[in-house]
């Protein structure tokens, strides 16, 4: 059932949390590559993962700011304001979403 992509294509209908949680695997991947290299590509791929996880259910962000708060609280404020930027970057898709379905683009947030 794993292998097979009909059930890849059907799951966001399913239940959005695999997609979800795959998207958050990846952030914390990429987060945990930051903090141990220092290199802001890692932080910034991890904040569109965060995004795109985000995009599909809202709860992660609950998850989302446990991580953040582990890994961003002693580094330079510039660097969570590029991953908070990167986070909006994976987030515009359900952004654009919202506003051409309900003319507001923050509406299901």
């Amino acid at each position: 059932m794993m292998l097979t992509p009909a059930v890849w294509y059907i799951a966001p209908w399913i239940t959005p949390i695999p997609i979800a949680s795959l998207c958050l695997l990846w952030a914390f991947a990429f987060m945990e590559k930051y903090d141990a290299t220092q290199k802001v590509t890692c932080l910034i791929s991890s904040g569109i993962f965060f995004g795109l996880g985000l995009a599909f259910w809202n709860t992660l962000l609950y998850l989302a700011l446990f991580l953040i708060i582990v890994y961003l609280y002693d580094k330079r404020l510039l660097h969570f304001v590029g991953f908070v930027l990167a986070l909006g970057i994976g987030l515009l898709p359900l952004l654009l979403l919202d506003f051409l379905l309900f003319n507001f683009p923050l509406y299901t947030l």
